[in-house]
């Protein structure tokens, strides 16, 4: 987009250069999630999105542009100019009125919560009809929430109440609706929502465990031991099973109370049950909301922690030992954890410092494999010593995890500098928004590195690098016949795993050919024994995710072929 055409905000700024480095979406919107940045950071940065025909309102693309640049500056609580952005897309193109515009309104409505101004929150909803938009479920949702915020338990009930009789209410609005009254000690108001749950017109709710474990908190909060106990016994009675979070709700408040005998029988029960007997434990978890930047809704630890119980157990290590906004002090916490409780496979000691060498100032980087975001935080901590320009986005197939690393990176004041994207990397890249790649570090499953990087390869800039961990150890080895057949500039660098004495690794840093002098791949056409050894790897790799395997005695058996291949070439 030229300076004429952009809105008046930003046209009166100096026009940003014609050769000047492009980024994506997803990064230039992750920089607005910064809570230190400027007003006039933040106009540079929304000129970039506008000028670089990021922002606009011809199609979904454009329209998706505007929700994760207003997610953006929700989290960064930059509330005035989500405020402005929305009235700029409004402005932009009137007639439309899509899913992805009705969302914006909805983010709006949430920035401006989160900054206390709950008035002015229902105002932006109280405005969409005039525009053409009518408040739906997540409307009354987000403006219920941020009202709640700010302790209106009673308008936030109202709006809720509101969304029923309108038919725009769910399960959802229901929850929130009760957990604004547990919140102010309204337990009354919670009990007598949870009493009128299965008369309702709201969608898809009905009394549930989920309904009574509000309900009990309520009680609990307000020290309502003998409402709790009742609560406890309808859902006996309903024949619905209380979860371990209802449990600890009735048992602390009979505690509480001094009612140690009917705490010590929900006790029991619990280990009858099989669930765990820790009330202060469970009640803490239940406590801790995962809300970071790339969630659309917040979400609850014990809801993943099946899923992830050692990394949700690094979450409340580095939390424990580490300080908040202290990028140095939290890669130490993840260092300590690894050393003194379970091991973690991240990029330490040789490893992290080959990689800090390797990075340029500018680099736009792409990571797949993000585990718990170590070798990101210790990117973005090069990133800033180099003056700050660049990107990172991460990518991880295991969404639990990424959940997890983007706690840490939130932990670690660094979630205005990289964004993680949840799914298959090479899914990621073909979708065209990671865009240009000038550092591609492939630390995730070395035994598709090649697939992935045939991918990304249209992807990569003239100044191209690409960073493979984990070589050796497990391996990569249609990876290395790849780059080999391909003409790539190959590295090796051969480093000790870390915290693993006795285990060697491989880190190849390889340059790609021009576009030029590539040459047709043909999948199938890969040496007979890298094939079958990429299987072994695949094998162990996965049986080692639930049993002891013998590494060392694997990479003893394996390492010579490896060797051999090195050899050959003169590396």
């Amino acid at each position: 987009a030229s300076s004429a055409g952009l809105p008046a905000a930003y046209a009166e700024l100096p026009p940003l250069p014609e050769d000047r480095v492009r980024y994506s979406m997803g990064s230039l919107s992750t920089r607005l999630r910064s809570k230190t940045r400027d007003d006039d950071f933040v106009a540079k940065t929304l000129q970039q999105l506008y000028q670089d025909g990021i922002l606009h309102t011809k199609d979904d693309d454009g329209f998706k542009a505007y929700v994760s640049t207003l997610r953006s500056l929700e989290y960064g609580g930059h509330w005035q100019w989500a405020v402005q952005v929305l009235g700029e897309m409004r402005d932009a193109n009137p007639d439309v009125k899509n899913e992805h515009a009705q969302v914006c309104h909805h983010v709006v409505i949430s920035a401006v919560g989160k900054a206390e101004l709950w008035q002015r929150a229902l105002e932006v909803m109280e405005d969409m009809p005039s525009a053409g938009f009518k408040p739906d479920f997540e409307t009354y949702q987000a403006l219920a929430t941020a009202v709640s915020r700010n302790g209106q338990w009673q308008a936030a009930l109202s709006l809720i109440v509101r969304g029923i009789e309108e038919r725009q209410a769910n399960h959802e609005s229901y929850c929130i609706a009760m957990m604004a009254c547990a919140r102010e000690n309204a337990w009354e108001a919670a009990i007598a929502l949870l009493a009128g749950a299965d008369e309702t017109t709201a969608h898809e709710t009905q009394k549930d465990e989920i309904l009574y474990g509000i309900a009990a908190y309520a009680c609990m909060q307000a020290k309502q031991w003998e409402a709790a106990v009742q609560l406890f016994a309808d859902m006996k009675a309903s024949k619905i099973d209380p979860d371990a979070t209802c449990y600890a709700c009735v048992q602390s408040a009979c505690k509480a109370a001094g009612k140690s005998e009917i705490a010590d029988k929900l006790t029991k029960q619990m280990a009858d049950h099989g669930l765990r007997e820790e009330a202060k434990e469970i009640l803490s978890e239940s406590m801790i909301v995962l809300d970071t930047p790339e969630m659309r809704n917040p979400i609850p630890i014990f809801a993943i922690a099946d899923m992830c119980h050692k990394e949700v157990g690094v979450l409340k290590f580095v939390q424990s030992r580490s300080k908040r906004g202290d990028v140095d002090s939290v890669l130490a916490a993840l260092e300590s954890f690894a050393a003194e409780r379970k091991w973690l496979k991240v990029q330490g000691d040789e490893k992290r410092i080959l990689l800090e060498k390797t990075l340029r100032h500018g680099d736009r980087i792409v990571e797949m494999g993000c585990y718990v975001g170590y070798s990101s935080m210790v990117m973005a901590r090069r990133i800033r010593q180099l003056g700050g320009e660049g990107s990172i986005t991460s990518c991880d197939v295991d969404a639990p995890v990424a959940y997890i690393a983007r706690a840490i990176h939130q932990w670690a004041g660094i979630e205005g500098e990289v964004q993680i994207r949840v799914g298959a990397a090479h899914d990621w890249i073909l979708t065209g928004q990671l865009g240009e790649i000038d550092f591609l570090l492939l630390d995730h499953r070395g035994t598709i590195y090649h697939e992935d990087l045939h991918v990304a390869e249209d992807k990569l800039s003239e100044k191209a690098i690409v960073w493979a961990d984990n070589v050796l150890h497990p391996g990569a080895p249609l990876f290395l016949n790849y780059v080999d057949v391909q003409g790539y500039t190959i590295e090796i660098h051969e480093l000790q795993e870390f915290m693993k004495e006795g285990l060697d690794d491989w880190v190849v840093i390889c340059v790609p050919p021009r576009k030029e002098d590539r040459k047709k791949w043909v999948k199938d056409d890969q040496p007979q024994e890298f094939r079958r050894l990429s299987a072994e790897i695949d094998a162990i790799s996965w049986r080692s995710q639930s049993h002891s395997v013998d590494w060392i005695g694997f990479q003893e058996r394996v390492s010579p072929i490896f060797m051999e291949w090195k050899k050959e070439r003169g590396l």
